[in-house]
């Protein structure tokens, strides 16, 4: 399908978001190929997403994904990997394929990152983790970026579980500061929603590292998330003097406040930080407390009094989270794809496709948006802000898909967004409903060139 003729950054930001409009579905394949044949890198990047998307735990769509992880560009290498990750997303299979990966882009600095995800992905939430991830964690003598690689996973296949942290606390004692950062991430991931994990992870709140802070409040978020309360950790951190540390914050109190519709002066002061990225992503939480709630008033008055460009670029990626499967406001983003700055383009243009889609996937999505963009953002800030939104949102989505697969024999047949949108009224209005969610059972490495 030919393309239409459309300003670059809107392109780039839609190409990260097309393949929500048949999420899970493994059909519309046709709108998303060329944007991964497009000569435009970043385009390319988000066209890899979407079609994980497409094929989010179907564990399909491998012969169209892995061509991807040959691409010239490392961006689109590392979404890529992903994406394979998205397609077998909980579904447990294809291990001896996926283990291949790692073995065979040993030597991409880009891939040795990431290429060890798509088990985790795989496993999520499992506990079982495979021999080959566990060995790789452990080894000393491994490369740092493969162990963080696997360190990660391990984060993903105990997610939510609140079990597995013996395996990383050995970890988080290492001298090298990398391989702390990833297992005190993991452990976050692994305490996903658990408030008992803070007490493992609090004496990190005065820790002489600023990354290292800036990890424990990711850890606060995700331990946090949802809850709308207890951010009373994250307060002497929004000043610290350090920027990483603000940004995490303002990243963080994104995932406490999810879907709330609370703690707004908590978020307000921190959009006039002198720092540009911590106002910018402190917009993107205003609009992560509003997800789907259609209630566009604070982000557009935000918008409307600032002539801050971070501020217009976080307002324009607020308003898609705020719209997200309410099929409403499109009007308002598009006003945002004719801005004058090229990344509030980007921003809108990855918005127009939220209205109609499930907030949980729109989460899940958003989880790529500023992820080529790890250079100008820090590397472990640009990290871990991923890898927290990765986890929030295919948490949420396999948490809601585990509910409907439990429900009348009358949703049989239909996809998984079909499943999603049909209850979005319940999905994301009411505040229990992360209760339904309880499991059964990195130095800078890459530029962005």
């Amino acid at each position: 399908m030919a393309l239409r003729k459309c300003d670059t950054h809107v392109l780039r930001g839609k190409a990260y978001s097309q393949g929500l409009k048949q999420l899970g579905a493994g059909s519309g394949v046709e709108e998303i190929e060329p944007l991964t044949q497009h000569n435009d890198r970043f385009v390319r990047r988000g066209g890899a997403i979407s079609l994980g998307l497409i094929f989010l735990g179907t564990a399909k769509g491998v012969n169209r994904i892995e061509p991807l992880l040959n691409d010239k560009d490392w961006g689109v290498r590392m979404s890529a990997a992903f994406s394979l990750g998205l397609a077998f997303l909980g579904a447990g299979k294809g291990l001896k394929r996926l283990q291949a990966i790692p073995r065979e882009h040993r030597h991409d600095i880009a891939l040795r990152l990431c290429s060890i995800m798509p088990i985790g992905l795989s496993r999520i939430g499992s506990q079982n983790a495979p021999k080959d991830i566990l060995h790789a964690a452990r080894n000393v003598e491994e490369k740092w970026d493969i162990r963080s690689n696997a360190i990660l996973s391990l984060g993903l296949i105990f997610l939510g579980t609140g079990k597995g942290a013996e395996l990383l606390k050995p970890l988080i004692e290492s001298d090298d500061e990398r391989i702390r950062l990833s297992s005190l991430f993991s452990l976050g991931l692994i305490c996903l929603g658990v408030e008992r994990g803070l007490s493992l992870v609090d004496r990190f709140a005065e820790d002489d590292s600023n990354y290292v802070r800036m990890c424990y409040a990711f850890c606060v978020g995700l331990m946090l998330l949802e809850r709308g309360e207890g951010i009373e950790r994250l307060k002497h951190l929004a000043s610290d003097e350090d920027e990483y540390v603000r940004r995490g914050v303002a990243a963080s109190l994104g995932l406490v406040l999810l879907n709330t519709r609370k703690g707004l002066d908590h978020i307000y002061p921190l959009v006039d930080d002198k720092d540009k990225l911590v106002r910018m992503f402190s917009v993107i939480s205003l609009g992560m407390s509003l997800l789907g709630s259609g209630s566009s008033e604070t982000v557009e008055a935000l918008m409307t009094k600032s002539r801050d460009r971070h501020v217009h670029r976080g307002g324009a990626t607020a308003l898609g989270l705020v719209f997200s499967g309410t099929k409403t406001g499109v009007e308002p983003i598009r006003a945002q794809t004719k801005d004058k700055d090229p990344l509030v383009r980007f921003a809108a243009g990855f918005s127009l496709n939220l209205p109609s889609a499930a907030p949980p996937a729109a989460l899940t999505a958003l989880t790529f948006l500023y992820s080529s963009y790890g250079r100008q953002h820090g590397w472990w800030f640009s990290w871990f802000q991923s890898l927290a939104l990765l986890a929030a949102g295919t948490h949420w989505l396999l948490g809601k898909r585990a509910d409907t697969d439990r429900s009348p024999s009358d949703d049989r047949g239909s996809t998984l967004p079909d499943r999603l949108l049909s209850s979005q009224s319940q999905l994301f209005l009411k505040k229990k409903f992360l209760a339904t969610l309880e499991p059964k059972n990195a130095s800078q490495p890459i530029e962005n060139r």
